[in-house]
Order: structure tokens, then C-alpha cells, then sequence
């Protein structure tokens, strides 16, 4: 298990997320797994997995401080076939819900869906998934 620390947090969770993807040959290993859209001669099904965002909250207890650091993991999936889109985003789901990271806790979880085109003005599925994740300090 990777030892997450807060100076290197957006870049390990990013890390791990990317790895534990990468590794888990969804949909029989046919999903290419970024760290940005590829829009030049796309490949699909495509999952990207964006920057991590981070916030701070700071409680003062009596005369010490308790932080909060809420980190949001946004993974996007883009297919062209619809079927795909609910069986990659379930694997996605269940592989982050199962593996645990270090120090962080999954607080909670959502997920949009929609419609495009990409560069060949072809029909594509898209779908945002956001993982939320709690670490606490002092």
C-alpha cells in the first residue's frame, strides 16, 4: 500500500488511481486508460483520469486545530457504444470502493452522464464519475 503524505497528496492519489486503473483490465484489457482525452485519432472505450482537486478545512478545538482535506478524483469515460459506458463505470466503481488508499476515506461518490462528438463528429458516450475522499490531521 502506498503511504500517502501531504506534500506529494494530489500527485499519489493520482498515482494510484491511474495504476489501480491501468492494471485492471477493464473490459478485457480494450480500454485505454489517460491522463488527458486523446482527440487526435481517438481510441474508444477511453477513461481519463483528470487532475486531482484538494481543499483545506481548518476546525479549531480549544487550543488545537483538526484540518480536513476533502480531495475530489474526477474519472471520465468516453465510449461509443452505450452498453459500455454502465459496465466500465461499475468496474471503476467497485475497483475504487474495494481498494483502499492509504489514509483517505471515500466519503462519497457521484456520476453524470451525457452525450457528444468527437473529433470525427461521431456520436460519443460520455460519463463523469467523482470519487470524494476525507483525510484528517492536526
Amino acid at each position: 500500500m502506498v503511504t500517502i503524505v501531504d506534500s506529494q497528496l494530489r500527485h499519489t492519489v493520482f498515482e494510484t488511481i491511474f495504476d489501480t486503473l491501468t492494471s485492471a483490465n477493464l473490459l478485457s484489457s480494450t480500454v485505454t486508460v489517460t491522463a488527458s482525452y486523446i482527440d487526435n485519432q481517438p481510441t474508444f472505450p477511453q477513461v481519463v483520469v483528470n487532475p486531482i482537486s484538494k481543499s483545506e478545512d481548518e476546525r479549531s478545538m480549544g487550543s488545537s486545530a483538526q484540518f480536513t482535506k476533502n480531495i475530489a478524483v474526477v474519472i471520465d469515460v468516453f465510449t461509443k457504444k452505450k452498453e459500455h459506458i454502465d459496465t466500465i463505470s461499475d468496474a471503476i466503481e467497485t475497483l475504487l470502493k474495494s481498494n483502499d488508499i492509504s489514509g483517505l476515506y471515500l466519503s462519497s461518490m457521484d456520476s453524470a452522464e451525457g452525450e457528444g462528438r468527437d473529433s470525427n463528429n461521431q456520436k460519443i458516450h460520455v460519463t463523469s464519475l467523482t470519487f470524494n475522499y476525507m483525510r484528517r490531521g492536526s
